[in-house]
């Protein structure tokens, strides 16, 4: 499938529009940047296929004939989908900026509009009688019962080969036989795969065709762009800098395939009957899309697939005939790690940056959000995925799969529980190439945690909302520049949402606190697993900071890492007590793994490390109030207690005035100093409130406020210990 490269109306003034406001190609005008802002603006968001319906629905309700043909002019002729191929595919020289932006277009259409319009090729074509828009929007006007089906289905037959066609013509040698082989699986399509009580009309049929032309595409531009990084990685012999331009490309491409892939999966009228649209998962679709490219590039090599890419020489080497397959390999492990990474966040994620609100029936995002956490439908197709891509592949790319395998899964932590085996299975694939040294690998495994002790920290109410597809957004102080703020109704409007989750079904509640059970234990397990790992790198990070006292810490490294663990794990030991009935011991054990390392923390010469410490130990504190249900604790209770005492001591040592503070008053205050004071004294105050309404919480609150004045007193008074207490007190 091919035919003469046709160049879309709009690419000219596109490129135009992006050399002005980046200044590329020794375009540098700044006269024009604001006019070439406002073009791209309406480049982006321009939905001329609405106005065709538009059109169509008041010819409908009118009492008189009215035109519903729209002309062709300036303003409607193009497509502006079809103008950012060219860019992606390298159909034309491009620069990474163009490339970015061309993907951030097609996500912004495709979150914002219906597929059908956010995917508006028959815009490019107002001299085609059966293939323009005024054409096809006769087409979906019809109902099914006023057409014969056959001649019908032979108008999207030949709608797919048209379209195909000219669209194959960017990139012949892979985009062209992926889109022949999609033709010939249309052809002989028969409604198998979908619910037949979902494809009810030709629009939906169009959001079909739509939507699966959109992810082949889609990933036949993020497969030649993840090809010529890893090209140009073999003939420069690794080294090539341009990684960081290629992530944000890809992430952006999967983001958007996700969200086609969702609007495949669920619609409203699926949802009314309680069924999904497409057989196949969210996630299967993505990775079947980039399976089928594969396919199709994998027995082509780098030169028939990267023409204009890389110079000719480059691509004749014999090196890279050579590599050929791993190259391929590489280009699928990026491609497919990228994309699982970003699934979740481009479904589930608040809206933000370069992607605007997902618009879409909320019902759709809740039955994505159960569908992600299903197994057999979520998190197990990514364990699949990256069990293949580390068994298939060679010894580079099975490093590379193991450290994007770490940020896949944070990924997912931040928005799904992860099931046990899972997590074991992601902890003991990696342990052994963790390393002394923190390197990225050991990196991007802290985070890994960092986001499973996250998860096991948030309330019920927070995960109800959660699986409700409610975000905290309504209530953000901050406002986002460029974006509409939001009203007073719209506000109130999400508070009665968020009051009627929390305040409605029990079962939800009760599923909400299983998934709290959950999350804890698997946090104190990924703990016990990584204990000597963590431990190593914070005594490490401890020895360093203690040698550059005015130096910020890495607050997600490894000292932040043990500070979310303790406020994740101490609590869960409280709610729920030992975290295998098999054996107790293990829980104790990490009880006092846990509270030996934040005594270190709280000890550190570094102001910025102690910091961190603050928010976790009032965490604790709370847990302890709220899980003792009478005066008498229990002794891991009892042990937090005097856990959190001895920390108050240790950081009240710490914050003292320097020597001499008030002997020169001509030196000017430490605001480091009193801002630490301030917070500890906060925290005391904190820890030692006491409320009359809870008696056990007034306990807890003697037992510190005994504890510390004990500290205070033997400070004062027993010359050996004069010095833990900060002079100015005695």
């Amino acid at each position: 499938m091919g035919s003469e490269v046709r160049q879309p109306i709009l690419l000219r003034q596109l490129r135009t529009a992006l050399s002005h406001l980046y200044s590329l190609h020794n375009v540098s005008n700044a006269n024009n940047q604001h006019e070439a802002h406002n073009y791209l603006i309406e480049f982006q968001s321009r939905n001329i296929r609405r106005k065709v319906t538009s059109l169509h629905q008041r010819k409908r309700d009118s009492q008189t004939e009215l035109s519903a043909y729209l002309e062709p002019t300036a303003e409607t002729n193009g497509s502006s989908f079809l103008a950012s191929l060219p860019f992606l595919l390298f159909t034309t020289s491009s620069h990474e900026t163009e490339r970015l932006f061309c993907a951030q277009t097609i996500l912004h259409r495709i979150r914002r509009m219906k597929t059908s319009e956010a995917v508006d090729i028959e815009i490019e074509w107002f001299e085609s009688p059966h293939m323009n828009v005024n054409a096809l929007a006769e087409v979906i006007s019809l109902s099914p019962l006023q057409s014969a089906e056959q001649n019908v289905f032979s108008y999207w037959v030949e709608f797919v080969k048209f379209h195909g066609e000219s669209i194959s013509a960017f990139h012949v040698n892979l985009l062209g036989r992926v889109l022949q082989d999609y033709f010939h699986e249309f052809s002989k399509w028969n409604g198998s795969g979908t619910s037949a009580t979902t494809i009810t009309s030709f629009a939906d049929l169009e959001e079909k065709i739509k939507g699966e032309f959109t992810l082949l595409i889609l990933a036949v531009a993020a497969y030649l762009n993840a090809s010529a990084h890893a090209s140009y990685s073999v003939i420069h012999r690794g080294q090539n800098d341009s990684l960081h331009h290629l992530v944000p490309l890809l992430d952006t491409l999967s983001s958007a395939m996700a969200v086609a892939s969702l609007k495949l999966r669920y619609t409203t009228s699926s949802l009314a009957v309680e069924e999904a649209s497409s057989d196949i998962p969210i996630v299967k679709m993505v990775l079947q899309a980039f399976q089928k490219v594969y396919d199709a590039a994998s027995s082509q090599s780098c030169s028939d697939l990267l023409q204009g890419t890389i110079s000719h020489d480059e691509l004749t080497s014999h090196t890279l005939r050579e590599q050929n397959h791993n190259i391929h390999q590489m280009a699928l492990s990026q491609c497919i790690c990228v994309a699982l990474a970003s699934i979740p966040d481009a479904l589930l994620g608040s809206p933000g940056g370069a992607r605007g609100r997902l618009s879409t029936d909320p019902k759709c995002i809740v039955a994505a959000n159960s569908e992600l956490r299903c197994d057999n439908t979520g998190i197990g197709l990514v364990k699949d995925a990256i069990a293949f891509l580390m068994d298939s592949s060679n010894l580079d790319v099975q490093r590379y799969v193991r450290q994007q395998m770490l940020l896949v899964s944070e990924r997912w932590a931040r928005f799904v529980p992860l099931p046990l085996e899972y997590v074991h299975y992601t902890i003991s694939t990696s342990m052994p190439y963790a390393g002394d040294g923190f390197n990225h690998f050991d990196h991007a495994l802290c985070a890994y945690l960092i986001q499973i002790y996250e998860g096991a920290s948030m309330t019920i109410d927070h995960l109800m909302a959660s699986a409700a597809g409610i975000t905290a957004e309504a209530n953000s102080s901050g406002h986002q520049m460029g974006k509409k703020k939001q009203s007073s109704k719209s506000k109130k409007r999400h508070k009665e949402k968020l009051e009627g989750v929390l305040n409605g079904d029990d079962a939800k509640r009760q599923e909400a606190e299983s998934e709290t059970f959950y999350r804890g234990r698997v946090a104190c397990h990924a703990a016990i697993w990584t204990w000597e790992f963590m431990y190593l790198h914070v005594t490490n990070d401890l020895e360093i900071m203690a040698k550059h006292p005015q130096q910020c810490v890495d607050g997600e490294g490894p000292v932040g890492c043990i500070c979310y663990c303790v406020a994740a794990c101490i609590p869960h030991f409280f709610s729920h007590g030992p975290i295998s009935a098999e054996d107790e011991s293990d829980s104790i054990k990490l009880f006092g793994f846990l509270t030996e390392a934040m005594q270190k923390v709280c000890s550190s010469q570094n102001r910025s490390v102690r910091a961190l410490v603050y928010e976790n130990l009032d965490a604790v504190h709370l847990a302890i109030v709220e899980e003792a249900t009478s005066a008498n604790l229990s002794e891991i209770q009892m042990m937090a207690v005097q856990f959190i005492c001895k920390c108050l001591s240790i950081l009240s040592e710490r914050c003292k005035y320097p020597d001499g503070y008030f002997v020169d008053l001509s030196r000017n205050n430490d605001e480091g100093v009193e801002i630490e004071r301030n917070d500890i004294r906060d925290l005391v105050r904190s820890v030692c409130a006491l409320d009359l309404k809870a008696p056990q919480s007034m306990q807890i609150s003697m037992i510190i406020i005994d504890q510390t004045l004990q500290y205070c007193i033997s400070g004062a008074f027993d010359d050996d210990k004069k010095h833990s207490i900060p002079s100015e007190t005695y």
